[in-house]
């Protein structure tokens, strides 16, 4: 089969990558609203270890959603042929 004449691999590369830097911004935003509430409980004496637990697990997953957008970042990036000249 030929390819759609109207469907260009590389604007959907680029709308990829605009999506990934989208999304990334407020992850971080979650990232160090999380890391900051969590050295703040830690500091309380009356706070529930569980909701810690809560908090550590939740963060651990913030982080590898993070990973996960640097990975697919990348690979994007090598995939745009004008990016590696600049």
């Amino acid at each position: 089969m030929g390819q759609d004449k109207f469907f260009d691999p590389r604007q959907n590369v680029k709308e990829q990558r605009e999506f990934l830097h989208d999304l990334s911004n407020p992850l971080s935003i979650a990232m160090g609203m999380t890391e900051i509430t969590l050295e703040k409980l830690k500091k309380q004496d009356s706070v529930d270890p569980k909701a810690l637990e809560c908090l550590e697990k939740s963060l651990k997953a913030i982080h590898r959603m993070k990973d996960l957008l640097v990975k697919r970042r990348e690979i994007l990036i090598e995939k745009t042929p004008e990016d590696k000249a600049a």
